[in-house]
């Protein structure tokens, strides 16, 4: 877990919570600046997961390079 999936899951807590006291007080507004920021915290998990797949791959990709320029020796 990387620091935008931290992040994103506090921001996508933070507008469940809004949307919910919005439902609960009948704010449309809150309501919707809720639902919004639950979607934008779920976006930036989904860049995280994305940043660190990426990340693995290159030090996958490092290895096999490493490997192969060892088995030429």
């Amino acid at each position: 877990m990387n620091e935008q999936n931290i992040s994103g899951k506090a921001e996508e807590l933070k507008g469940k919570a809004e949307e919910e006291i919005g439902k609960i007080t009948g704010s449309e507004q809150l309501r919707g600046k809720g639902e919004a920021e639950e979607l934008k915290g779920k976006a930036k998990q989904a860049a995280g997961k994305v940043e660190q797949g990426a990340g693995e791959a290159v030090e996958t990709a490092k290895q096999r390079v490493q490997e192969t320029g060892s088995s030429a020796d």
